[in-house]
Formats: C-alpha cells, sequence, structure tokens
C-alpha cells in the first residue's frame, strides 16, 4: 500500500469518495492530507513497531545543555520515541537520564538508545500497522465526511485494538526472554530490586 491506498481505505471505512491524490478537490482528500501524519505517529508512538525499531551509540556534546548533568547527547533527528537507554551495546545497563528538547542529558560517559524512527515511506509499514493506520485515520477524518459521532467512537476502538494486536504480533519477531534472562541474573546476584525480585530467585 501507498499513501494514497491507505487514505482510501480509511475513506472506505466511514463511507466517503476515493481520492486521487491528497490534492483532491474534495472533503475527504482535504481531511486525509490534514490528518495522515497525526495518524501516522500516534500509530508509531503507541507501539515499538520492528519495522521502525533503531538501536545507536550517540556522541557526546559538550558541555552539557544541563548544569545537573555531566554529559549531553544529540538524539537521531529521526527519533521519534526513545525506548531504551543505557551505558552499554547489550541496552541492559539502564542510567539515568532526561530528554531535554532534542538532546538527552545524563552522567553516563556512553550512551546507547533504542528508539522508534519516524517512518513515512508506507513499503516499510507492516500489514498489521497499514491496517491500524487506516482505522485510526477513519477515526480522525469521520466527523467532516459524516457527521456521524458513532463511527468516529466505533473507529476509535478498532484502531486501538489493531494497534495493540498489531504491535502484539509484531512484538513477537525477536528474542525478548534472553534479554529479560539476563536482567534476572542481574538482579539475583547484584541483590537489586529493579525488577521487583530482590533475593528471592
Amino acid at each position: 500500500m501507498d499513501v494514497i491506498d491507505i487514505c482510501n481505505l480509511a475513506i472506505s471505512l466511514v463511507g466517503g469518495t476515493s481520492i486521487i491524490s491528497l490534492v483532491d478537490a474534495s472533503v475527504e482528500a482535504e481531511e486525509c492530507d490534514r490528518f495522515y501524519d497525526v495518524a501516522r505517529q500516534y500509530c508509531l508512538e503507541n507501539r515499538a513497531w520492528t519495522f521502525a525499531s533503531a538501536t545507536r551509540e550517540l556522541a557526546a556534546d559538550n558541555p552539557a545543555v544541563s548544569t545537573e548533568f555531566s554529559y549531553s547527547y544529540a538524539v537521531p533527528s529521526n527519533c521519534l520515541v526513545l525506548r531504551e537507554v543505557s551505558s552499554s551495546s547489550d541496552l541492559l545497563t539502564p542510567i539515568t537520564y532526561q530528554k531535554t528538547g532534542n538532546s538527552i542529558v545524563t552522567d553516563s560517559a556512553a550512551v546507547h538508545i533504542k528508539y522508534t524512527k519516524d517512518i513515512t515511506v508506507t513499503s516499510l509499514f507492516s500489514p498489521s500497522f497499514q491496517i491500524a493506520l487506516a482505522h485510526k485515520l477513519g477515526e480522525l477524518i469521520a466527523p467532516k465526511i459524516t457527521g456521524s459521532s458513532t463511527i468516529k467512537r466505533t473507529l476509535l476502538e478498532e484502531s486501538e485494538g489493531f494497534i495493540e494486536n498489531g504491535g502484539s504480533i509484531d512484538g513477537m519477531q525477536g528474542s525478548p526472554k534472553r534479554a529479560f534472562a539476563s536482567r534476572l541474573l542481574h538482579a539475583r546476584f547484584s541483590g537489586t530490586t529493579r525488577y521487583g525480585l530482590g533475593n528471592k530467585l
């Protein structure tokens, strides 16, 4: 699906007329043009989709932008949501930090992050994300096209369900158990209660 395909799926959900481009002289095109990116970013933000996931080691900027911390690191320009921030490349050593504008400030001399990219290329979208996006977009364009609050509420419920279910399916592509096991072992032998386990393991 390309952008227009996704928009037309959203339009079909609210009983509107299909469009050829976002500059068509129609309410449907105007509303899709207005809300497409909002819906796309909303869906990306709400789940850690694998197709939009990236890791990176950040380079320190000096001086830090905050007097409370020693180091400042610029966040990638395409970072939509920070998922994990660590001092180690395996992301198993969380650190204390704050996000200030487009920077991370911390006392750690090394910073590795996992984040969700602001993906715009539709060919990278998973099928479940495409469906979730179409339903979220349908929810947003429904009031102007249909004037029906009932359709908007229905699509709201459906879009949230598709985001949840699609994200769960997407999240199965990987091996989270090893990383979690490593954290459990760390908690066991260090005596930390970070995961609520203390020394009872």
